[in-house]
């Protein structure tokens, strides 16, 4: 009595044949004769595999091209958005006239006094602009309008 991989007898074992699968239903005869099957592919457990398809060079390059224009589309929208809003909170902003106490610098005071829609830089640059500052420097005694107090 033969035991493992000598009890297969290699002789009686036939090559493997490649599968193929009839296809029906052609429109005329003559073209039926010139439909060539293919073969079926399997996988190692015996179940049917889709064939795997590849995308053309043109599509390929088409859905780049379309990927990289919405990048940019979603991106510029983003910064459209932004500057819309920014510049609806600069136009709504209510502004009062302090005097500037010894120690107060323009980040204090705009931190004192949010804006929705501005950060504190934003806040700042705009009490700058509405009061005409070249520098960020204060002088205690000095008047400034700012944003009005929430």
């Amino acid at each position: 009595m033969k035991q493992g991989n000598l009890a297969i007898d290699m002789n009686h074992i036939e090559p493997a044949r490649p599968r193929f699968s009839v296809i029906d239903g052609c429109r005329d005869d003559r073209s039926r004769d010139r439909v060539l099957a293919k073969p079926s592919r399997r996988s190692v457990s015996g179940h049917m595999v889709a064939p795997r398809r590849s995308l053309s060079p043109a599509v390929a390059t088409v859905l780049i091209v379309a990927l990289v224009v919405s990048f940019f589309a979603i991106g510029f929208a983003s910064v459209l958005g932004r500057a819309r809003a920014h510049s609806d909170a600069i136009a709504s902003i209510q502004t009062e006239t302090i005097e500037v106490a010894s120690g107060d610098s323009l980040w204090n005071i705009a931190a004192e006094r949010p804006v929705e829609g501005l950060t504190t830089q934003e806040t700042v640059d705009f009490i700058r602009d509405a009061n005409g500052l070249e520098v960020s420097m204060l002088s205690a005694g000095m008047e400034l309008d700012v944003p009005v107090a929430s």
